[in-house]
């Protein structure tokens, strides 16, 4: 998208300053005298009518260009509609549409821009970490021709903190940042508390970092919500012996408290990860009838995101994991019954990580380990 530029001085007066870098775009006092629409509607050269609206994500079409690869378009939401000179007998209201056969309507957005513009800007950020379609939203406001926009498209968010986090396509538009273009600060669209990463790395998720050993592992509780690097978590001693298959069932994503004991106000110690409470195991193997074979199995995988992990989301299978502990709870807890089709629900064979993860195993005894979260201990 075009650069936010800063002038050195004044050439000319507030009310005459382009609301774009387009030197055909309105002044700020035309602007100001301009109808609002709620949506107009962009003719294609097929003669395909496409309506944008307020609120819209659009990709535009930069420098009059005619044809991209999707990547490549410039992303931005529209924040206003404004048209001039409109004739007497098509007066809009706010909320009508425009019809636009003449570049005499302009359009207020708010640019997403890409990580290669980020780069450029801000040291320290690494193209190298994102994907092609990933964008960030910026506070980068600019007023744009409405003929240059080609299409609506959807933006989604990716929460890292959220183990309910769906899954985000391809060759889908995603944004886990913003960007405020005069201090050049990003923030994360993650709500997590500030957790102890106690010699662990806080290096960004690199969504192209295909070695098995970056392999990152989340602990789902709520008081901590991070994903960690394997290698981290091994070299700062974050890690414990495996001590049964389901272990992995005592971190919930719902409580800070192993499931079906006391609360985590009345803990008066962090969880012992290499520990899971005994009733939870006892009620799992008394279940009757048994529990399915493949929920438990999904539930008891670890919540990990990589490159390296062929075939699954780069979000991680932290939703269908969390989804299968919660059903397990819910039925040793609540006595629910497993609830049909619970696996067409979630996407069970892409969840299932551990027989391509490396294997984590004691130097000398060939122990199994588990990762420990370095915040609460937890089992990761």
């Amino acid at each position: 998208m075009p650069a936010a530029t800063t002038r050195k001085r004044k050439v000319a007066k507030k009310d005459d300053v382009r609301t774009g870098s387009d030197p055909a775009s309105p002044t700020v006092k035309e602007w100001a005298t301009m109808k609002p629409f709620g949506s107009f509607v962009v003719e294609d050269a097929d003669g395909n009518e496409n309506v944008f609206a307020l609120g819209d994500r659009a990709v535009v079409l930069p420098g009059g260009k005619k044809k991209l690869a999707p990547h490549q378009y410039w992303v931005a939401r529209i924040i206003a509609i404004r048209g001039k000179d409109c004739p007497d007998s098509k007066k809009p209201a706010r909320l009508g549409k425009a019809k636009i056969l003449v570049p005499e309507f302009w359009v207020q957005v708010r640019w997403y821009y890409s990580p290669s513009e980020v780069a450029y800007r801000v040291k320290g950020f690494k193209e190298s970490h994102c994907s092609r379609y990933e964008r960030i939203y910026s506070d980068h406001s600019e007023v744009v021709s409405a003929l240059t926009f080609d299409d609506t498209v959807s933006v989604a968010k990716f929460r890292e903190d959220d183990p309910d986090q769906l899954p985000i396509g391809a060759d889908e538009f995603f944004t886990r940042y913003r960007l405020n273009t005069r201090t050049l600060e990003i923030e994360s669209y993650s709500l997590a508390p500030l957790a102890d990463t106690a010699g662990c790395c806080e290096a960004p998720y690199s969504l192209r970092d295909k070695v098995s050993l970056h392999i990152m592992h989340m602990c789902p509780r709520p008081c901590c919500r991070r994903f960690y690097h394997s290698a981290c978590l091994l070299a700062a001693g974050h890690w414990a012996p495996l001590t049964h298959p389901l272990l992995l069932l005592a971190s919930s994503p719902d409580t800070d408290a192993h499931p079906a004991t006391t609360s985590a106000s009345k803990r008066k110690r962090k969880p012992d990860a290499s520990t899971c409470p005994i009733s939870l195991l006892e009620a799992v193997a008394a279940h009757v009838p048994p529990l399915p074979e493949p929920l438990l199995a999904l539930a008891a995988q670890p919540i990990v995101r990589s490159a390296a992990l062929r075939g699954l989301n780069f979000t991680g299978n932290s939703r269908a994991v969390a989804a299968a502990r919660r059903i397990v709870y819910a039925v040793l807890q609540k006595g629910y019954a497993v609830p049909d089709g619970w696996a067409e629900d979630l996407d069970v064979d892409a969840a299932m990580v551990d027989s391509c993860m490396p294997a984590l195993l004691l130097e000398g005894t060939g122990e199994p380990l588990v990762l420990t979260c370095p915040n609460c201990s937890g089992p990761i």
